[in-house]
């Protein structure tokens, strides 16, 4: 008897749809001009929360297609998808308002305030379940909207009260919701001071401080270590390290035997530079302050974190070794670049950290392994820079 008063009542309705908007129309007329104000700015909260949920499944799309989840042809068809939900969202949200406030005015019901109302209603209510829906519907006649979910003897289930209609349904334990990616890529740039510690010297003399200088590039992936938190990730990638070093007053680096140490140059040097290409694997675990957002229709989103502290290390590479020397001598201007071994060590590992906001960060880092292999005194490069992600 229920199920068959609801179909009548569904047919009634649907026809008449165009009167009652027309009538509601004229009701909400009637309201004065400041709550008139009140309506509308009331129509573009809904419109802002709708364009907000819009944002989030686009950057999700765009997410999976640079991980290659999905085509771009797929992720333009789940963007124009996610368009029309939402400007279907924002109608019929806004039509849900409307009926509310009209049904309030007509009944002399004290209005509430309507910038307290939560319109974040989830309101996707298949067809196929509206007789299961019928079988639980109970009248109340509260005006107000409600939306809550409860857990009871190991079920959750689903309580939802519009306009003084209250249904529920019991959900399946093993129903599967949609969680962001655990691994994301960027690129990464970075640059800053380069010079050498050892036993006796901590920002080595011997070089330039302002001269001595690196740069890198290269690719980062960013896994989160624990499915549903955002807490600790894993960093690894690949980059490539171009490190320098200027000596100080007139000097050059010349390989004596099994020691590289440095020499005066006979001649007034314009420029004496000693670079360093590596290729490095940073390995870092990254802590951040990134909160878990899920979405009205069940997708779980990690907030953008602000605040990043990595540490770590690397192993890697010494690929190639070049010392450029430019000076004059009678008259003629000589640019030498010498690409020799120098005795540096081929193999490289080492500690780094960082810490910073968002995509910007103070980078360290300290090779373990001896710039020089065989040198008596050992000296160990030291790099503090700035790092950068690029999405």
């Amino acid at each position: 008897m229920i199920k068959i008063a609801f179909y009548i009542a569904t047919v009634l309705v649907m026809s008449s749809y165009v009167t009652v908007n027309a009538q509601m129309t004229t009701v909400l007329d009637s309201l004065s001009v400041e709550d008139q104000q009140e309506v509308q700015e009331l129509m573009d909260k809904i419109e802002a929360q709708e364009k907000e949920q819009l944002k989030l499944k686009v950057k999700a799309i765009n997410k999976n297609l640079e991980a290659k989840k999905i085509t771009v042809n797929e992720a333009e068809s789940l963007k124009q998808k996610a368009a029309q939900t939402a400007a279907m969202n924002i109608q019929e949200r806004q039509q849900l308002a409307k009926l509310y406030l009209s049904y309030a005015i007509r009944n002399d019901v004290e209005l509430i305030d309507l910038s307290e109302m939560d319109l974040n209603l989830d309101l996707n209510l298949p067809l196929d379940r509206l007789k299961r829906y019928t079988d639980t519907i109970e009248l109340d006649f509260t005006p107000f909207f409600k939306y809550e979910r409860i857990i009871k003897d190991g079920d959750q289930r689903e309580n939802n009260l519009v306009f003084g209609v209250k249904s529920s349904d019991t959900i399946s334990k093993n129903k599967q919701y949609k969680i962001e990616s655990r691994t994301d890529s960027r690129f990464i740039l970075g640059f800053g001071f380069n010079n050498s510690f050892n036993e006796n010297d901590f920002g080595n003399e011997n070089y330039k401080f302002a001269g001595s200088r690196y740069f890198s590039f290269g690719w980062n992936w960013s896994t989160r270590v624990f499915k549903y938190s955002n807490f600790l990730r894993f960093n690894y990638g690949v980059e490539f390290q171009f490190n320098g070093l200027k000596p100080q007053d007139n000097q050059i680096f010349v390989e004596n035997g099994n020691q590289t140490v440095l020499e005066t140059f006979e001649v007034e040097l314009d420029k004496s530079k000693f670079r360093m290409d590596n290729l490095i694997i940073p390995l870092h675990l990254e802590l951040t302050n990134s909160r878990k957002k899920t979405t009205k229709d069940q997708y779980t989103y990690f907030t953008d974190p602000g605040v990043k502290f990595g540490f770590g290390g690397f192993v890697g590479l010494n690929l190639l070794n070049t010392q450029k020397l430019k000076y004059k001598e009678n008259g003629d201007n000589f640019k030498v670049k010498q690409r020799t071994d120098m005795n540096t060590n081929n193999f490289l590992y080492g500690i780094s950290t960082y810490i910073g906001w968002d995509n910007v960060q103070l980078y360290g880092q300290y090779n373990l392994n001896p710039l020089f292999s065989d040198n008596t005194v050992d000296e160990h490069n030291i790099q503090i820079g700035m790092r950068f992600e690029i999405d």
